[in-house]
């Protein structure tokens, strides 16, 4: 049988190094480090389970060259501390037929943590404002420091080939090779400033270290950023000119990718989401560069189902494609790509989860898999030993997923759902236009629900009565949650709705909305409520718009907002709602009234958990899952179903 997919699982020779397929995973920042140690057996096993499942090369996150002379970021791996951990990470690898590239840093420069490491301030291609903390300053480093990293990173390429790497990848993305490469962060009037020739001598020199200690014909591949989306970034002439020269000094491949850390929307330009303007991935850029480079060329960003790989390489655009949050999602991305099945991988929802955490120095975690970065558990995941009749009632999120990872263990599940559509707070979260993934990810839900075996039925209301006829051996209940409205003076009016119910259903609002509340989902509404061309005025009580929004999708909700003509006021209480508008005290304190035909409440959500409270008290294996145990995101479902169902 042919391939559905013929070029993405065809083989390609980076230099001397024979990869399997086209398809590569660039790990990034995964972060499963614990307090003391930069690298642990959860990052071996993290790729494991992707190498077993077909991928044909991976790009290892931050790798520190050493761990003292740039701490920086102190939580990531560095070749000094952590050999023998490499050792068995390139030797798994290798024994399920991948290969795998380890990005190897000099330091971190103007992105160094000072608060992380004593206040120990690391040195960049001049001084300058740290990114992270405004008010402290890199020094610029001395040629002899130059000369002193150069030394250690051809040392710590040798150390990466002695552990088994199949290719070092030098990082010119953001770190401090960028930072020598990019105008806005280098003013040096020396031989490291200046021309390109100047910017990238640092860098060729880390090239000649490595060959010096590793061999002439030891591949190097290196990334270019390209549009960093900043004053004084590189231009069109800088990409060429850099990838030219890393032909014309014998690399293997560049990875190309636009974006910084620096720039709002730009910052993940190679994580993408929903909310991102049109134009922001790599690819327009990668062709631009193309016509003037006979090297192979990769990249990543917005890659996510096989079809769009396979359209790029057929095209000839790029020579590799990089897939990475798809396979967070789901492990067996590549698997079930060769397979033919895409319907079968696990949607990436792109809601930046896995980066947020990442951020907030937390483990890597994933909104639809419980078990990235637990993936030795998966091996535990074994049948029951006696099978239950179990009831699982409500199927939302949890619902759904207990009943799957249920079914799967071999209980025999029922599913009881009051409405006639499945898919609770999901049917909101995939409501707009712009959130295809999340229906995707709804929809294979329900795949996997009938796969399970799972019995469902619908339009059934579950009381004790229904419980006590249905007589199981144990009970889930994911009975979710329900709008908190806040008692306000006129909020049970005609003309008052929620964010929930308007974002199913806005044909009854009208023209002009107030919508009090500016979480996750009072943005959403009012971004959906605005491109109809209604005229949506925002109040939040607290001193800041989309406080609780992900970090890494802030900067795009707010400019969505504001591009939208969303009027938005931080600080304003709402004291009164009546049939023409609202009354509210401002910043100022001042009292005012807004106008307006429908106010929308977006004040959050709390537990529905009545029915579990009457049935813990009858039965004596009672579970409960989602965000009737505790108000929180899909990651947190998710996590309480998978984690349920092995209970069970």
């Amino acid at each position: 049988m042919a391939l559905k997919y013929p070029h993405l699982f065809s083989p390609i020779k980076l230099g001397p190094v024979q990869i399997k397929n086209r398809l590569f995973q660039s790990v990034g920042e995964i972060l499963l480090s614990e307090q003391d140690r930069g690298f642990t057996k959860r990052y071996v096993d993290y790729y494991a389970e992707r190498a077993k499942n077909g991928v044909g090369l991976f790009v290892t996150g931050h790798v520190k060259m050493e761990s003292k002379l740039d701490p920086y970021p102190v939580n990531m791996p560095s070749l000094d501390r952590d050999f023998k951990l490499f050792v068995n990470l390139c030797e798994t690898v290798h024994s399920y037929g991948a290969k795998i590239a380890m990005e190897i840093n000099p330091g971190a420069g103007r992105l160094g943590e000072p608060w992380a490491a004593n206040g120990f301030l690391p040195g960049s291609a001049d001084a300058g404002p740290l990114l992270y903390v405004p008010g402290m300053n890199t020094y610029q480093l001395t040629k002899e420091e130059i000369k002193q990293r150069v030394e250690i990173y051809g040392q710590a390429c040798a150390t990466a080939k002695a552990a088994g790497v199949d290719i070092i990848y030098v990082n010119c993305q953001a770190y401090l090779n960028d930072q020598f490469l990019t105008p806005a962060w280098n003013h040096r009037t020396d031989e490291y400033g200046g021309s390109l020739e100047n910017r990238m001598r640092f860098i060729m020199e880390q090239i000649d270290a490595c060959r010096a200690a590793c061999g002439e014909n030891f591949p190097i591949m290196a990334s270019i950023s390209m549009d960093q989306g900043i004053e004084g970034g590189k231009t069109l002439e800088d990409w060429i000119g850099i990838a030219q020269a890393f032909e014309k000094k014998g690399l293997v491949a560049v990875h190309m990718r636009n974006g910084s850390y620096d720039a709002g929307e730009w910052n993940s330009d190679s994580m993408t989401h929903s909310y991102m303007r049109e134009g922001l991935s790599s690819q327009a850029n990668v062709d631009k560069v193309r016509p003037h480079v006979n090297i192979p060329i990769i990249s990543d960003g917005s890659f996510r189902m096989p079809e769009d790989c396979e359209k790029v390489l057929a095209e000839g655009r790029l020579d590799m494609v990089g897939v990475d949050r798809g396979m967070i999602a789901d492990p067996a991305w590549a698997r079930k790509a060769r397979e033919g099945r895409p319907e079968d991988i696990r949607p990436c929802l792109r809601c930046m989860e896995c980066m947020s955490r990442y951020v907030e120095n937390k483990c890597l975690g994933c909104a639809v898999n419980p078990l990235v970065g637990r993936e030795a558990e998966a091996y535990t995941y074994h049948p029951v030993e006696k099978k239950k009749k179990v009831l699982v009632i409500g199927g939302g999120h949890s619902g759904m997923l207990t009943a799957i990872y249920a079914a799967k263990r071999g209980h025999d599940i029922t599913l009881v759902e009051k409405d006639a559509v499945l898919g609770g707070h999901m049917l909101q979260a995939s409501a707009s236009p712009y959130k295809h993934e999340y229906r995707a990810y709804t929809e294979w839900l329900k795949r996997e629900l009938n796969r399970s075996g799972t019995k469902v039925q619908m339009n059934t209301a579950v009381d004790k009565k229904f419980v006590e006829d249905f007589a199981p051996d144990a009970i889930v209940v994911s009975s979710g949650s329900v709008p908190a409205v806040p008692p306000i003076p006129g909020v049970k009016g005609d003309n008052v709705t929620t964010a929930m119910d308007a974002l199913l259903d806005h044909s009854g609002v009208g023209e002009n909305v107030v919508l009090i509340g500016s979480g996750m989902v009072g943005c959403e509404c009012a971004i959906d409520l605005a491109m109809t061309g209604k005229k949506v005025t925002m109040i939040e009580m607290l001193p800041e718009i989309g406080r609780e929004i992900i970090v890494m999708m802030k900067a795009s909700i707010l400019t969505k907002l504001g591009t939208l003509g969303v009027n938005m006021f931080a600080s304003t209480r709402t004291t009164e709602i009546t049939a023409e508008g609202v009354k509210v005290v401002n910043a100022e304190g001042r009292e005012e009234f807004i106008p307006c035909n429908t106010i929308v409440i977006a004040t959050g959500l709390k537990s529905d958990n009545s029915l579990f409270l009457e049935l813990s008290q009858e039965y004596p294996e009672v579970y409960l899952v989602g965000d009737g145990e505790r108000v929180g995101r899909f990651i947190d479902s998710g996590r309480a179903a998978y984690n349920v169902a092995q209970l069970i």
